[in-house]
């Protein structure tokens, strides 16, 4: 949980990335 909106919600499957 080191990025604020990266990997919540819609942004959840690009969590692996960031």
């Amino acid at each position: 949980s080191s990025y604020p909106e990266t990997g919540h919600g819609k942004n959840r499957r690009q969590s692996m990335l960031f």
